[in-house]
């Protein structure tokens, strides 16, 4: 069943996700900041001395959650894993992982002072699957549809496991591409769903990113959340693939979408867009679904088994 609200209680729930989703952390002491190369002493204690790309997966991996830190990322492409060579397997089963506590800013030029002086649009920051550069990217390193993933890319770029109010991680203005959940072996398992992002238990916040080119055997080519209400706000989803929900599988999980976009997406089965499961009731407010194609039924948005998701001022098109 879906669950319309009329134009004024919409209006309301819209401004009060607004609130939740970018209502400010008290301010941190701990700033990390990460360029592509890195600089000086690559310790991250400033811009001249940022870390580089191998540093900042490090650094991830060793903060330890429910700490309060930011890194802030300027330009450029960022992968999980180094080892990958032409005669090395690539580790596939490396991620981004975003801990409880932890807040991810990109966007940055370099030389920044404050979060605001950023621009995410123009310094694009790619967090990427695509492990040897073999994937078909555009100058930016952006995979930008699901066809042009090759050969070993990670499974899930980005992981959120457990995090919880009020510390919850924060994913902001970057964009993921190049997942490629396609574990041979894991049939209908956790490797097959969610390539671009992959929740479980998670209450993360997602805003300003761009979810491109990520695929999934089964479901959640972009974002699989399974028993996770994680927030979205003023994100994109384009050219991901899946069995079913290209730019999202939900399952047991009831996320909040703000001013989203989903367009460009395809499925095998149904739902080129969202695919809810087993009692997800998603709030999906102020987004526009157009041009997702599914192979076999429903276009954007499929419903199974007791989900109620409530949608607001949402449009659709062909």
């Amino acid at each position: 069943m879906i669950r319309k609200k009329g134009l004024s209680g919409g209006v309301i729930l819209l401004m009060s996700l607004l609130f939740l989703l970018f209502s400010a952390r008290p301010s941190r002491a701990d700033v990390i900041y990460v360029t592509k190369e890195g600089a000086g002493l690559r310790n991250g204690t400033s811009w001249s001395n940022a870390l580089g790309e191998a540093e900042f997966k490090t650094a991830l991996d060793n903060a330890p959650a429910g700490s309060e830190i930011e890194f802030w990322v300027a330009k450029g492409t960022y992968r999980p894993s180094f080892s990958a060579g032409p005669d090395t397997p690539a580790d596939r089963e490396a991620s981004f992982v975003l801990k409880s506590g932890m807040t991810l800013y990109g966007g940055f030029a370099g030389g920044e002072t404050n979060v605001r002086q950023r621009d995410y649009r123009k310094n694009v920051t790619v967090l990427t699957g695509d492990l040897k550069g073999d994937d078909s990217a555009n100058p930016d390193g952006v995979t930008e549809t699901a066809a042009g993933i090759v050969g070993e890319n990670s499974y899930t770029v980005v992981t959120s496991f457990g995090a919880a109010a009020p510390n919850t991680g924060i994913l902001d203005g970057f964009t993921i591409t190049g997942g490629s959940a396609d574990f041979p072996d894991n049939i209908g398992g956790p490797k097959q769903y969610g390539g671009g992002m992959h929740n479980t238990g998670s209450k993360a916040v997602v805003r300003n990113c761009s979810f491109r080119g990520n695929s999934a055997v089964w479901g959640g080519g972009a974002i699989c959340n399974i028993s996770s209400n994680i927030r979205l706000g003023y994100c994109t989803f384009s050219g991901n693939g899946a069995m079913s929900g290209a730019g999202m599988y939900n399952q047991a999980s009831s996320p909040e979408l703000v001013s989203c976009t989903f367009s460009g997406n395809t499925v095998r089965a149904d739902a080129a867009a969202i695919h809810n499961y087993d009692g997800s009731s998603p709030t999906i407010s102020g987004c526009i679904f157009p041009g997702n194609e599914a192979e076999r039924d429903v276009g954007a948005i499929a419903n199974v088994d007791d989900c109620s998701p409530v949608i607001i001022n949402c449009t659709f098109s062909g």
